[in-house]
């Protein structure tokens, strides 16, 4: 008789305690296993020697059912690496205490690493211990495009919302092509750049011309890789190539050139590069670097961090949100302060997150302070123009009626975004739905054609919006600086941003050069000096 061990590691997904129900039932059929162990947080729990019988905990059919529906991971994660040999002593010293001949460790990539290290390392001092590797999502199916597990779910729900979710099946043809090309690391943040690479040029394409142009793409991309021989590329497909990467963001260009680390295949064709940079990819190639990024990275003013995030909510914040803030500033700040406004959602039902309530259903539950609450949904309006219902709602006894946005503002409806002119070189519109993070320009201040006018966030990564033509900024219709307020200003594709006018007359006095702001006068209105007619 022998015992055996399973422990979850990484990011929580829907199907982690399913994969551990799977390796409980798998174990109790086996006459040979006595006990059961559950590791707490992954390989830490292992190294500290935090185990749990799980016999005694799922006692019956009912417990093993409610676990493999349960989401999130129910022994708690970790991102923990091996270091050295003191950590593979410490683990087979636990394991040989409770007499554990068998380590199931559930996970992503990370977690098979763990698994194969700890393994090779047990084959290698002829220690009789089996290690398994337990897939906790698709990632180990994925074999073509390599879709970060922990992207599949957001990245269609992302499409879906902005209307590209028939597109979804071409965007992973484009991923699958490019890692043939670029060559990079199929974890974070490699994987999320390339994936938002396919899904920018894909949209980008469908703009352009609709399903028939995407599909002529996804042939150019297609031939460049079955043909890697640069002879025997006809002249229209190298033409054509560069059209592949056209529409790829700041993160895509800073991945070619090694400012996420050295690729491990070495750097792609030049063409690439001509691709994605346009008329500077000469100069993009001379900036390369295999230099690690960490070796400038410098520590974090914890204090200052603190300090930031304080000014922000005006109080002084728990341990758990400053970890929540240090991790994903913007989305702490949200979670503060939709708490301060509403209380802990997390007092809701879990349903009710997913599927939301239909009219008619009733809601129990309990708030912070341990009060018991009833809420019954009676009716809602379709929504009106600027996408927003009349709820009627009952909550203890009591009838409410509160309007509530439920969806996006219809064109030229109430509190419908303004939308810039395709046709007039001067409005410059949001290139895809997303979050304005960034404003780099006023109204008033003279900009030069190419230079960057705002960013976007496009599915967690950056757009560089540039100005189209030299001018003056006339009107600036949304703003933000993350850096500062941790607050970002959702924009919709095509919504107009930053209007500009034609270049102004300049104050001739090198001193001032200010822009004027009529044409027919002879003193400068800021400086007083007389202006030189040019």
């Amino acid at each position: 008789m022998f015992n055996i061990a399973v422990a979850q590691s990484g990011g929580p997904t829907a199907a982690i305690n399913a994969s551990l129900t799977g390796v409980f039932n798998g174990a109790e059929q086996e006459k040979e296993v006595d006990e059961i162990y559950g590791a707490e947080n992954g390989i830490e729990g292992i190294l500290g020697d935090r185990l749990l019988n799980l016999r005694s905990i799922l006692m019956n059919d009912h417990d093993k059912q409610l676990l493999m529906t349960t989401p999130s991971t129910i022994l708690g994660s970790c991102r923990f690496k091996l270091k050295d040999e003191s950590d593979y002593l410490r683990i087979t010293e636990v394991f040989n205490r409770h007499n554990i001949r068998a380590f199931f460790y559930i996970g992503g990539n990370d977690s098979m690493d763990t698994v194969m290290k700890l393994n090779s390392y047990f084959v290698a001092k002829d220690i009789r211990i089996k290690v398994v590797g337990v897939p906790k999502t698709i990632d180990n199916d994925v074999t073509e495009h390599a879709m970060p597990g922990g992207a599949t779910s957001s990245s269609q729900e992302g499409a879906l919302k902005q209307g590209y979710i028939h597109l979804l099946p071409y965007m992973l043809k484009f991923l699958a092509g490019t890692r043939k090309i670029v060559r990079y690391h199929d974890v974070t943040p490699g994987s999320q750049i390339t994936w938002n690479t396919a899904f920018l040029a894909v949209t980008g394409a469908y703009k352009r011309g609709g399903e028939e142009e995407v599909k002529y793409l996804l042939g150019v991309l297609e031939r460049v890789n079955d043909v890697p021989d640069e002879a025997e590329l006809s002249e229209g497909t190298r033409a054509a190539r560069l059209a592949l990467y056209q529409d790829c963001n700041d993160a895509f260009r800073n991945l070619l050139l090694g400012k996420f680390g050295k690729l491990p295949l070495g750097f792609p064709p030049d063409w690439v590069y001509e691709s994605a940079f346009g008329n500077a990819w000469k100069q993009a190639i001379a900036d390369r670097t295999t230099h690690s990024p960490l070796e400038k990275l410098t520590d974090m003013d914890i204090e200052a961090e603190r300090k930031a995030f304080r000014d922000i909510i005006k109080r002084e914040p728990t341990e758990e949100e400053m970890v929540m803030y240090l991790n994903h500033p913007g989305d702490a700040v949200k979670t503060v302060q939709f708490r301060a406004k509403y209380g802990d959602p997390n007092r809701l039902p879990l349903p009710v997150w997913f599927e939301g309530c239909s009219v008619g259903e009733e809601i129990n539950f309990v708030d912070t302070s341990g009060k018991p609450h009833q809420f019954l949904l009676v009716s809602m309006s379709p929504a009106n123009d600027a996408g927003e219902s009349m709820v009627r709602f009952v909550l203890d006894s009591e009838i409410f009626s509160q309007l509530i946005k439920v969806a996006p503002p219809k064109n030229g409806g109430a509190g419908g975004a303004v939308m810039a002119d395709p046709a007039d070189k001067y409005q410059v519109g949001a290139p895809s739905n997303g979050d304005l993070w960034v404003m780099y320009v006023h109204p008033g201040d003279i900009v030069e054609e190419g230079e960057e006018l705002f960013n976007v966030s496009i599915m967690k990564q950056e757009k560089a919006v540039l100005a189209p033509v030299a001018g003056i900024v006339k009107r600036v219709l949304k703003t933000a600086d993350y850096k500062e307020t941790r607050k970002m200003e959702t924009v919709r594709e095509g919504e107009l941003i930053v209007e500009l006018g034609p270049v102004p007359r300049i104050c001739t006095n090198e001193a001032c050069s200010r822009p004027l702001p009529m044409n027919d006068i002879e003193f400068c209105p800021y400086c007083g000096e007389r202006l030189s007619r040019i």
